[in-house]
């Protein structure tokens, strides 16, 4: 199109040459000779020229003042024709951006349904989990108390049958029981204490969790404010896109349009200048024009290889742009698919390509506008400094659209920032979804955060879990504040256009006032202007013609570019619904984490619930403990008598008569059947043995059962020192699974990289790769920074938990002091206990030695006793010995119980400090390994008591198997009751664990709830905006099609009415100046008649003056004057008025011409006063009735 158009201009302007040559060869052959017939009249009559210039002069203002008016027709069809064509513009706008403002309606639409259904999933979850707790917990506690009744029954029929043998044994526990249960109600006192404390405690802890609660819940509102601000600036945003979009659009055609009318412009002055020229200059300046025009050409010809470049460089972005697409699909269908930004980048980049090549014709411009300046300036001042004011006006809004492409420039290289930055994220983001995917199953609840007690212990997976909670926190920061940059952008971008709009506005203001005040003034004014040449509007018209070409052409691009914007916004919601099923990955991922986290809390507090059930069993083996004690003392003292009796009664015997020498000896070879105290390594304290033995005897006894206490001991002890060790590996475990982690990412990111170099190097070449490094490397650097930020306070945090930690060690070491200060009392207190046991059995034995001893003498031995104690003996001197014997063992027994009080007396200081220390040992970590330990030596004393037993029931095997049967079965289930209890307990924790559960579930749901009432009043707010945007977009299409159309009416009646009355005007404004200047030339061509019969009247009667006097004949006056005509070759009449050379005539043709120019200036005149034609008319008028007069005169004398 634009080719044929220039070839149009070339043949209309090879035509007009041919035209003004043929025209300017007739006009050299009348240059010639009227240049001899002006060389013969400056020779005769030099004043003649002065004449002729003024002609000239005359002839080059009315040509002057005829092109002003064409210009100024021209100029204001041509602002009418930008006027339309501007509103036209400014419809399809609104048009565009009411529709832009439907698709986000309905894109809002599409989300709020999506979200819609993801809540109501979630909800159907939520109800189905709540309902499976339910039922789980309604069968555990039917098994449970299916379990505690089956228990009861089989403990009321052991019971029943335990009553009968442990009738016997409450009358002898009573008292017992009735000590141990002051020495409880002192512990219980002691332990309600201690419940105070904990009660205290925990109600501070419960108040730390509700001001902790009640900050979570105002940081949640206050996410959710800002994620509400977010979609309104996201909303806004994609106006704002759109908006930008058009108003690129509309630049590129303002500055076609403004091209076209400098061209216009250009050419209309060139035809001016042209017109205007003189004809002595016309040659010259038309080989000028001409020139130009080829240097035009030329200029054009560049322009259009630079443009088909330009073309070839687009059509190559685009097929580059499309083979990019074809990459990104394929990775699409192989990875997830890269944010939406990124197109909307390569979309900005097209755009700016697309400035910059619409850029190079603003020097042009500038260019055309000071050439217009110039030809301005040579027209008239008025109309320079007009163009001065349009051309410094148009200066401005030039500099504004600069301004506002280089704002467009600096948000382009910030998107394309954020777009590497969004690319880093995105393949974390992907590596991330990939490990989840492989490591974890279905999701089944959230994460849970830790606690602020958790965060206390030093690399532990509370704090590990925390760091990863805030790097997630971390990067939606990132990517939000990125949105907000881009926002941002997207308003400075904003305001650059609204004041170039706001520049056009006043430009557009100021040439409608001019518009007005040229009307006003031409409806005032009449002149007689000439209608301009008929080629210079063919001319325009071709120019209009071609200007509406260049219309069709842009339209034509205008649908291309739509058609593409639309297969890009394809592309994006293709984008944008792969993106929404990552996030909806994403989320499932971190539902399946908080499901594991959710079941190692429940695997924690299954691990506490034993350890508090291991903690009531060391009470009760604590209290076991006591009942031992007490036991020793008594059965210490009553070991003392019985073996002072036997030694007695021993003794007795010896000096007994021979009578009994038989039955003594039976009853000593009886003795042998049962094991001696001696074999038994039992404690004898007759007179004979030794305390030494009994020391010994113990020494070897507590020798042989080392090995194993210290074993045992050992063992208990380093318990506590594993479970530390266990804790602390687990730190290590966890730090190297995290240290193994980051290495397995690190590893498929290196393969994602070597993947995509491989496609880059494929696809094009290593020069890229070098560039994909570069950023590679930028963007590590952007990452390492925000994380050594992070980073930073991290470590703070840490430091503040490494001086908690240091703390505790600290009292952990003061905790592990008391604790071998306990332990070496427990030692003492083992062995006082063990010498309770073999002083029980000491005197079990005692007992039963005695009472055969009694069984087994005759009642004739047990007469003679008594008679020898009734009868006076012989032997006074066995009696004497006897009562020293008495005494001395009373001595000894006041002695040994002496020793007891004291030994009581100790037991009690040590049982107080035992006391105290319990109390401190249950604040410590390891209560779990005291207890084992404690377990294990009961366990010890048990065997021993058994194996005891077993060697001195021999005789009594049946009834004291059934005792031993009787105790197990007490103890068995004694056992398990405790258990029972426990696991009660257990159950109790973990009902309440559930039912907080369930009150939390059933709150979330209630919660859930709202949002879904309030999301469904949104939607319904929604859908009656989206309605009402509807029907005022429908209206607003009705009106602006309406409005469009009565403008267009009503500027084609203006511009008819206008055209029919310039015309009127102009027919009676020439009409009136022809008959003026017809009136003025008859009135002067009468006076020049009247004069030249004047002039004759007085030659006649000076020749007849003469003729009378004498002088030249006539015929020779006659021959003389047609000589000299034929060497003139000139009229006679010609020669006449030549030769007439009178000084008066010369004045009077002075003063008609002087008095024609004045007619001619008033006529001119843009406001003619009819008063000073008037007076002028009259004044010529009245010369002509004097000239008459005189004439009449001559005639009435002649």
């Amino acid at each position: 199109m634009m080719s044929s158009s220039e070839r149009q201009r070339e043949l209309l302007l090879q035509e007009e040459v041919r035209s003004l040559s043929q025209e300017l060869a007739q006009c050299q052959a009348d240059k010639e000779f009227v240049w001899s017939l002006w060389k013969r009249l400056q020779a005769a009559n030099p004043d003649l020229t002065q004449a002729v210039s003024l002609v000239v002069e005359r002839e080059k203002q009315k040509a002057e003042a005829k092109d002003r008016k064409v210009l100024e027709i021209l100029q204001a069809k041509d602002y009418k024709i930008q006027e339309l064509e501007k509103e036209v513009t400014s419809q399809r706008q609104e048009v565009s951006g009411l529709l832009q403002q439907h698709r986000v309606g309905e894109d809002e639409r599409h989300t709020m349904k999506k979200e819609l259904v993801e809540l109501q999933h979630t909800l159907s979850d939520a109800t189905r989990r709540l309902q499976e707790c339910d039922d789980g917990w309604r069968r555990r506690l039917e098994a449970q108390q299916e379990q505690s009744r089956k228990q009861e029954e089989t403990n009321n029929t052991r019971l029943k049958e335990c009553d009968d043998g442990w009738r016997r044994r409450l009358e002898e526990y009573q008292e017992q029981s009735g000590k141990q249960e002051e020495v409880n109600n002192a512990r219980l006192g002691e332990v309600q204490e201690q419940l105070v404390k904990v009660q205290a405690i925990n109600s501070s802890l419960s108040i730390q969790l509700s001001s902790v609660q009640q900050k979570l819940s105002e940081r949640e509102q206050q996410l959710q404010q800002l994620r509400r601000e977010l979609q309104d600036l996201q909303s806004l945003y994609v106006q704002s896109v759109a908006h930008a979009g058009e108003q690129a659009e509309l630049i590129q055609q303002l500055e076609g349009l403004n091209m076209d009318t400098q061209q216009i412009l250009q050419s209309q002055e060139k035809v001016h200048t042209t017109h205007t020229a003189s004809y002595h200059k016309l040659y010259s300046e038309l080989s000028v024009s001409y020139q130009a025009l080829r240097l035009s050409e030329e200029q054009l010809r560049q322009k259009d290889a630079c443009l088909t470049e330009q073309l070839c460089q687009k059509e190559q972005q685009v097929s580059e742009l499309q083979v990019q697409l074809q990459e990104l699909q394929q990775l699409v269908t192989s990875n997830p698919p890269a944010p939406k930004q990124k197109i909307e980048q390569e979309c900005v980049e097209a755009a700016e390509s697309q400035v910059c090549v619409s850029h190079p014709p603003s020097s042009d411009i500038q260019s055309c506008g000071t050439h217009t300046q110039q030809c301005f300036r040579s027209v008239s001042p008025s109309s320079s400094r007009a163009a001065e004011k349009k051309i410094q006006q148009l200066e401005e809004l030039l500099a504004l659209k600069s301004a506002e492409n280089e704002e467009l420039r600096r948000v382009h290289a910030k998107r394309h920032d954020r777009l590497r930055l969004i690319q880093t994220n995105y393949r974390a983001v992907k590596e991330h979804l990939r490990e989840v995917e492989d490591t974890q199953g279905q999701p089944k609840g959230r994460t849970r955060r830790a606690e602020p007690w958790e965060l206390r212990q030093e690399n532990s997976d509370a704090v590990w879990n925390e760091l990863a909670f805030f790097k997630r926190e971390n990067k939606k920061l990132l990517a939000e504040k990125a949105q907000l940059e881009e926002e941002l952008d997207v308003a400075r971008v904003r305001v650059a256009m609204e004041r170039a709009t706001a520049q056009e506005l006043r430009l557009r203001l100021h040439e409608e006032h001019q518009e007005q005040q040229l009307n006003d003034d031409e409806d005032d004014r009449v002149s007689s202007t000439p209608l301009p040449p008929v080629h210079t509007l063919h001319h325009s018209v071709r120019k209009i013609e071609v200007l509406e070409r260049k219309m069709v052409c842009l339209e034509r691009e205008m649908l291309k570019l739509r058609e593409d914007k639309q297969a890009l916004e394809d592309a994006n919601s293709f984008l944008r619904s792969e993106r929404t099923e990552l996030q909806a990955a994403l989320q499932q991922a971190r539902v399946c984490e908080e499901a594991t986290q959710a079941w190692v809390s429940a695997e924690r507090d299954k691990l506490l619930g034993e350890a508090r059930a291991l903690q009531a069993q060391l009470q009760k083996s604590r209290r076991a403990e006591t009942v031992s004690r007490a036991a020793l003392l008594r059965i210490r003292q009553e070991a003392g008598v019985l073996r002072a009796e036997r030694d007695f009664h021993r003794n007795k015997t010896r000096r007994g008569r021979g009578r009994g020498t038989h039955t003594i000896t039976h009853t000593i070879s009886v003795q042998p059947r049962t094991r001696s105290p001696a074999k038994d390594e039992w404690e004898d304290m007759s007179p004979d043995s030794d305390s030494e033995d009994f020391s010994d005897s113990l020494q070897s006894q507590r020798a042989a059962a080392s090995p194993r206490a210290a074993a045992q001991s050992e063992a208990c002890t380093a318990l506590p020192h594993r479970h530390t060790l266990r804790d602390n590996s687990t730190d290590p475990r966890s730090r190297s699974t995290g240290v193994c982690e980051d290495a397995a990412v690190k590893k498929r990111r290196m393969m994602m990289n070597r993947r995509s170099v491989c496609v880059v190097m494929k696809g094009a070449g290593v020069c890229e790769d070098a560039v994909v490094r570069k950023r590679r490397v930028m963007k590590r650097r952007r990452v390492c920074a925000v994380f050594t930020q992070r980073l930073a306070c991290l470590q703070q945090q840490v430091a503040a938990l490494q001086a908690a930690s240091r703390a505790a060690h600290e009292e952990r070491l003061k905790y592990q002091h008391t604790h071998s200060e306990l332990q070496s009392l427990t030692h003492t207190l083992q062995k006082q206990t063990c010498e309770l046991a073999m002083l029980q059995q000491q005197k079990a034995v005692l007992e039963a030695e005695l009472e055969r001893w009694r069984k087994s003498r005759p009642p004739e031995v047990q007469q003679q006793a008594s008679v020898t104690v009734s009868a006076p003996n012989p032997d006074l001197p066995n009696i004497k010995t006897l009562e020293t014997e008495i005494k001395q063992l009373n001595n000894r027994l006041k002695s040994s119980s002496a020793e007891v009080s004291r030994q009581t007396a100790l037991i009690k200081g040590l049982r107080t400090e035992l006391h105290d220390k319990d109390q401190r040992l249950k604040e410590l970590q390891d209560k779990v390994c005291h207890c084992e330990r404690d377990v294990v030596m009961k366990r010890q004393l048990v065997e021993d008591l058994r194996s005891r037993l077993k060697i001195l029931q021999d005789s009594e095997q049946s009834h004291r198997s059934h005792i031993d049967e009787l105790e197990r079965k007490v103890k068995s289930q004694c056992e398990e009751a405790s258990n029972r209890k426990s696991f009660i307990e257990s159950l109790k924790r973990r009902l309440s664990v559930a039912t907080d559960t369930k009150q939390q579930c059933e709150s979330s749901n209630s919660t859930l709830q709202d949002l879904l009432r309030t999301k469904e009043q949104k939607l319904t707010a929604l859908q009656a905006r989206l309605a009402e945007c509807e029907r005022s977009k429908v209206k607003l299409e009705q009106t602006a099609t309406s409005q469009m159309q009565l403008l267009t009416n009503q500027s084609t009646d203006a511009i008819r009415t206008l055209q029919n009355k310039l015309t009127l005007a102009q027919t009676q404004h020439q009409h009136l100046r022809s008959v003026t200047l017809a009136l003025a030339v008859e009135v002067d061509r009468e006076v020049r008649e009247t004069r030249a019969e004047l002039r004759k009247r007085r030659r006649e009667r000076k020749k007849k003056e003469g003729s009378g006097r004498g002088g030249v004949s006539k015929s020779s006056m006659v021959k003389a004057q047609s000589i000299a005509a034929s060497i003139l070759n000139v009229s006679a009449n010609d020669l006449a008025s030549i030769l007439d050379t009178d000084q008066e005539e010369e004045g009077d043709e002075e003063a008609d011409g002087v008095w024609m120019d004045h007619i001619q200036q008033l006529l001119e005149q843009q406001c003619v006063s009819a008063g000073e034609l008037l007076d002028v008319l009259l004044v010529k008028m009245k010369e002509n009735r004097a000239l008459m007069e005189e004439l009449v005169t001559l005639r009435e004398r002649h």
